[in-house]
């Protein structure tokens, strides 16, 4: 089976990173291998987060795109898509976690259709 690169959207807001890195985890842990974290910081430019959360996606190998300033997880998913390179595109706010085989089980229902 030809893997499709699958980008996963997730998107910060006043979030601390031990709850930002479960649903980081969630994605890593994943049954499918072939995926890009795009992670998507909300905070106001001032925030004391922000540098927190960049320096852990960087040490983490995650794309880190910032907003200027709190425009909305609408706003911030759009960024998301526009920055991201899958074929596949998913969405997780940093407060949820997937189960493991997740984004095989939808990729798999996806192809079903295309086989």
């Amino acid at each position: 089976m030809k893997y499709k690169l699958l980008s996963v959207i997730i998107t910060t807001f006043e979030r601390n990173i031990q709850i930002l890195d479960r649903a980081v985890l969630s994605v890593k842990n994943q049954t499918y291998p072939y995926i890009e974290i795009v992670v998507i910081d909300d905070n106001l430019n001032d925030s004391e987060l922000s540098p927190k959360i960049k320096e852990y996606c960087r040490k983490q190998n995650i794309v880190y795109l910032k907003q200027f300033g709190n425009l909305g997880a609408c706003m911030a998913r759009n960024l998301g898509v526009a920055n991201s390179n899958g074929e596949y595109i998913a969405l997780l706010d940093d407060d949820d976690e997937w189960f493991p085989t997740k984004a095989q089980e939808q990729i798999d229902y996806i192809n079903q259709g295309y086989s």
